[in-house]
């Protein structure tokens, strides 16, 4: 590990040297976000990414009725996913594969459009906002994967249900009670009249689930919705299969089933869609984008993402170094992100800038992060209660990118006098950790769609009591910030109150904002009807694949 640690760093070194000198140091937009990068000169901005995914293909349109009518479909496509699904209970956990599975397998109040966000119907046909309450209309032919028709009863259950679960109640908390009109009308009293409800209520997790499946069997009689896909096969660390649902009220999919196969080794994630033993291969490493491209099977696509890496320090948690705000500052100051871009990245991402993603509404682009400065990082550990270094834990998901990231975070952190032990972990294991708030520091992700407004960010990764919240922070000041924004109606002054809260963030340097990422995806090449979505939250449901 050392050895491999020293050739990363020289090569990192090299680049870095590289990038100071000549027509290099020129590229990355202005001195301002060179300034916070803190790093010598081979970032790139957002408008540089722009046009580099933009040569890319993002989009994959749908095959014209005729072409359909002469091909022949492929009964199952296969997905390649870097990490396990860890649960089927919607209402327990905000993370990707979830996401994906649940916006093919359950239906909610209201639906964004995959493409241009635009609220829709979905179990609720009609609706009227007003400052008091929300009246909703709901439609009268859906059905679960059981068979049971999804009742006003199991809508009035469920948001109950997801009041009680940390994943789900920030999110939710804007409503006091929902009251049955009738069998087909509820009306939702508002306790606080949140500006982002309709696309909150759109949220994959904020979904409807049966009353009697759910405490009949409370730990996977939540898997049975009412969405176009229904779970047939679940193995944990292997894979989870989903078969088309006949009695879906909405637009049937083409496609009988989908296969999401755990493949937490990029190269076997790689090789598996370059050699069509997949379709679909998810955040492959930047380094074989190339290799993808270059197959006669697979093609790849590519989007500028709105999710933001980040590293996020336990501030409730055993060890009480990191209770100390100048340790937290000396760390993000001892920390070269630009490096790790780099040598994590290929310099293929650009540099947080702040704790917001940069499609996300109110975020700040003149914010800056706490710049490269290790001899600023010496000083304020001198001036802590802990001028001699102490151990902490750097826990990350296993795998090529994060381990790159937390190697170097090590060997940043060596040179002010921290020791870090690096480590690594499986999904399910990282989840409970956190989940458990025993982990001191970890290297996390979130990826927001550019349609779900501002309040779920903030309010799952800042607001106390979070699920999502891996600093474990609860503050009142940043509370207050958070429901004040909410409720606010006019634009400028909402964005303030963001403005605000981007710059208590940085301050307190609990959340140390890395980079965002270009994202990147194999796919077979006869795959249609299918956009990649920024946020990695992909919609399958009414993509195929043509043999």
């Amino acid at each position: 590990m050392k050895k491999f640690l020293a050739l990363l760093l020289a090569a990192v070194m090299v680049f870095s040297l590289a990038a100071c000198g000549g027509k290099g140091s020129t590229d990355g937009g202005s001195d301002d976000q060179k300034e916070s990068s803190g790093g010598g000169g081979d970032a790139q901005n957002v408008s540089d990414l722009e046009s580099e995914a933009d040569e890319m293909v993002s989009d994959l349109p749908a095959l014209s009725e005729s072409e359909l009518a002469g091909a022949t479909l492929k009964k199952e496509v296969i997905i390649g996913q870097n990490k396990d699904l860890v649960t089927l209970d919607p209402y327990a956990s905000n993370n990707i594969e979830v996401s994906i599975l649940l916006r093919m397998t359950h239906s909610h109040l209201v639906k964004q459009d995959p493409r241009t966000y635009e609220i829709q119907p979905d179990l609720a046909t009609d609706w009227e906002v007003t400052d008091e309450y929300i009246d909703f209309t709901i439609r009268d032919d859906a059905k679960f994967h059981n068979g049971d028709p999804v009742t006003v009863e199991d809508i009035i259950y469920s948001f109950d249900v997801m009041k009680e679960n940390s994943f789900t109640s920030s999110k939710v908390s804007f409503i006091d009670h929902i009251e049955k009109i009738d069998d087909t009308h509820i009306r939702m009293y508002l306790a606080t009249n949140n500006q982002d409800a309709l696309r909150i209520l759109a949220y994959f997790n904020v979904c409807i689930v049966s009353q009697k499946e759910s405490e009949a069997d409370p730990d996977n009689g939540r898997a049975i919705g009412s969405g176009p896909y229904k779970v047939t096969e679940w193995e944990l660390g292997s894979h989870v299969t989903v078969e088309r649902f006949d009695d879906y009220f909405g637009e049937k999919p083409l496609t009988e089933k989908f296969t999401m196969k755990n493949m937490p080794e990029d190269s076997a994630r790689v090789i598996a869609v370059e050699n069509g033993e997949t379709d679909i291969c998810i955040a492959p490493p930047v380094q074989e984008v190339e290799h993808i491209a270059e197959s006669d099977k697979s093609m790849v696509m590519s989007i500028t993402a709105n999710k933001l890496i980040y590293l996020a320090i336990n501030q409730n948690g055993n060890n009480p170094a990191l209770l100390d705000k100048k340790v937290r500052q000396a760390i993000a100051h001892a920390i070269n992100r630009e490096n790790i871009v780099i040598a994590a990245k290929d310099g293929k991402a650009v540099l947080a800038n702040t704790v917001l993603s940069p499609k996300t509404p109110g975020y700040n682009p003149d914010q800056k992060a706490l710049e490269y400065d290790p001899e600023l990082a010496k000083q304020l550990l001198a001036e802590s209660e802990y001028p001699d270094g102490f151990d902490f834990t750097i826990s990350f998901i296993d795998g090529t990118t994060y381990k790159t990231i937390a190697q170097l975070m090590e060997a940043d952190l060596r040179e002010i006098g921290i020791h870090v032990i690096v480590d690594p972990k499986d999904n399910s294991s990282i989840k409970t950790l956190m989940a458990e708030g025993k982990h001191d520091a970890v290297i996390y992700n979130w990826g927001p769609t550019p349609g779900e407004g501002t309040d779920i960010t903030v309010r799952s990764l800042f607001y106390g009591g979070s699920g999502s919240n891996r600093q474990l922070l609860d503050n009142e000041e940043v509370n207050k910030m958070i429901d004040d924004a909410a409720v606010e109606t006019d634009e400028a002054k909402r964005n303030q109150i963001y403005y605000d809260l981007q710059a208590w963030m940085i301050d307190n340097a609990g959340f140390l904002p890395l980079y965002y990422e270009i994202l990147y995806m194999g796919v077979n090449k006869n795959l249609h009807n299918f956009n990649i979505e920024p946020s990695e939250q992909h919609n399958f449901t009414y993509c195929y694949v043509t043999e």
